[in-house]
């Protein structure tokens, strides 16, 4: 079931769930992480979509088709598990540095892997080993 939370801007009030604010997030890294729209379109490049667990496969759609606005080359896998061994028992949240890794082994120099997940995850920021 989605989350929800509210936030302003400019005065107005909105509402989103937190699928939302997941996608907004693999947007905004990706939008980083690359610099541009060229990443996308080198020829051989193909961008994978993988939702993990219990991610939504109409949320994966509406990811798969705003990426392919960008790039001809994106596919939607489905859902995996996830890893065991990257949950983190203490504060009941998956370790993001783990999930990299595991996906990291489903591609290759020209695949580009985006993990969907619902599910908290956390990393290690400065001198907290938890922080997210």
């Amino acid at each position: 079931m989605p989350r929800y939370s509210s936030y302003q801007m400019g005065g107005k009030s909105f509402v989103r769930s937190s699928a939302a604010a997941i996608y907004f997030l693999c947007c905004s890294i990706m939008a980083a992480s690359f610099g541009s729209c060229s990443y996308f379109s080198h020829s051989n490049r193909v961008v994978v979509i993988q939702p993990l667990g219990d991610f939504s496969s109409a949320e994966a759609k509406r990811v798969f088709r705003e990426l392919k606005g960008i790039s001809g080359h994106v596919l939607v896998r489905p859902n995996m598990p996830l890893p065991a061994a990257a949950y983190y028992a203490p504060r009941g949240r998956y370790r993001a540095d783990s999930l990299l890794q595991y996906l990291k082994r489903y591609g290759s120099g020209d695949t580009v892997i985006i993990g969907l997940t619902n599910k908290d995850i956390s990393t290690t920021k400065g001198n907290v080993a938890d922080w997210g």
